[in-house]
């Protein structure tokens, strides 16, 4: 439930990219098997990329708690056939001390493998997961 409540969410997030021009929007579903809930890296994370204006907004579990249920935006970078995706999150950690997370995610293009790096600022922490990708254009 949890799932399709956060997919909801990210198509919800993905609708505000999405223009009247009809842009061309690319959406990628990442799953992370070696993630659990509590990681700094979720098991599933969505991206949601407008490929003419270049904006991207990225949703997770993560993300929706900490951001009073908004996704994240962020930067990103296209070079051939990698996209790269950059992202800050404030968030608490333990003992209810603040962190600011600082993201990136490059996914393949040509497979949908991905890799993520999550750093915490000042905090010495550091957490990369890899994972696969579903990706489908939604305009």
């Amino acid at each position: 439930m949890r799932r399709i409540a956060l997919a909801f969410l990210a198509l919800t997030a993905l609708a505000a990219l999405t223009a009247p021009a009809a842009a061309s929007v690319m959406a990628y579903q990442c799953h992370f098997p070696q993630s659990r809930d509590r990681d700094w890296v979720q098991p599933l994370i969505f991206f949601g990329h407008d490929t003419r204006s270049g904006r991207v907004v990225i949703s997770d579990a993560g993300i929706l708690h900490f951001n009073e249920g908004q996704p994240a935006e962020g930067r990103v970078e296209v070079t051939g056939a990698e996209i790269t995706v950059h992202w800050q999150v404030r968030m608490r950690a333990a003992f209810n001390m603040r962190v600011l997370m600082t993201y990136r995610a490059r996914i393949d293009r040509r497979t949908g493998q991905v890799t993520v790096l999550a750093l915490g600022r000042g905090q010495g922490i550091r957490q990369e997961r890899r994972g696969q990708c579903e990706m489908r254009e939604l305009s």
